[in-house]
């Protein structure tokens, strides 16, 4: 947050002199508070000067000086640069079904890590409408030993053979219908 200042005491940016010209007193750009201007960036600090370029002198300002006490306000507005590591709890899962990967990894020859969000890439969605289908991501290592697992889970699971397609390029599996906690339940036994 910038801060814009002059050496009179009636003038700050973004405001004419009372009087002068037909700007008078609708020139405000700015939010005002005795002899100085905050200005909300490059830009708008660039927009007020110019408008009052249209009549006043810009010699007459002292240039910029950084208000650090006036950006506390602000900088508690920023969302964090990083998804902070979750908490610890008593017990797992947790009242929401949460539970982190197991340290260390489990040993199969694939594994499936998790979102920067810290849950199971698993989504359910609708294609083409009315076709319900369930996509695995962010598989690392044998995606075929994983996709024989799945179609082993499922058919106890459910009772059926579901129809899997194997992505190999970009290391996704997709599966026909909607079994999105039952595979993230899985997954969270398995220890990923």
């Amino acid at each position: 947050m910038f801060v814009a200042t002059h050496n009179g005491p009636q003038f700050v940016c973004g405001q004419a002199p009372p009087g002068d010209g037909p700007m008078g007193q609708r020139g405000t750009y700015a939010i005002q508070t005795q002899n100085r201007v905050l200005c909300h960036g490059q830009q708008a600090l660039q927009l007020s000067c110019r408008r009052c370029s249209e009549g006043v002198d810009l010699a007459r300002f002292s240039g910029f000086t950084r208000s650090p006490e006036d950006f506390v306000h602000v900088e508690r507005l920023i969302p964090p640069s990083i998804v902070p590591r979750p908490p610890k709890h008593a017990r797992y899962p947790t009242p929401s079904g949460w539970q982190p990967p197991c340290d260390p990894p489990p040993s199969l020859p694939y594994t499936v890590r998790r979102t920067r969000m810290h849950n199971p890439p698993v989504y359910e969605r609708l294609r083409y409408l009315n076709q319900k289908v369930t996509t695995i991501r962010k598989i690392e290592g044998d995606i075929w030993e994983l996709e024989k697992d799945i179609k082993t889970f499922l058919e106890q699971e459910k009772g059926e053979k579901p129809a899997i397609q194997v992505n190999e390029v970009t290391m996704i599996i997709a599966i026909k219908g909607h079994f999105g906690e039952d595979l993230k339940q899985w997954l969270f036994d398995k220890g990923f």
